[in-house]
């Protein structure tokens, strides 16, 4: 009986240890899928910080054209302002 008793015990068993392994198999996939969205949150992470140096530059770029475009201004107002305007007969 002592055989029985033990083939009872692992017949009762082996659906919790089933259950355990496939909850092992599930909770590695949920991990994998945490660590594949955290890769593509730094991936788009860098990208938007590429970005933002990439535009701080333009911004700077676009400052020394408008500080260019307002000394021609100036220069051409003060040239037009100073000529003395014809008379028309």
């Amino acid at each position: 009986m002592s055989d029985n008793s033990g083939e009872n015990s692992l017949a009762r068993i082996h659906p919790s240890v089933v259950d355990v392994s496939l909850s092992s198999q599930e909770q590695t996939r949920d991990v994998e899928q945490v660590a594949n969205a955290i890769t593509q949150m730094e991936q788009v992470t860098q990208r938007n910080a590429a970005s933002a140096e990439e535009t701080a530059s333009a911004v700077e770029v676009l400052r020394a054209q408008s500080a260019t475009s307002r000394g021609i201004v100036q220069k051409i107002t003060s040239v037009v302002g100073s000529a003395k305007p014809e008379r028309v007969v």
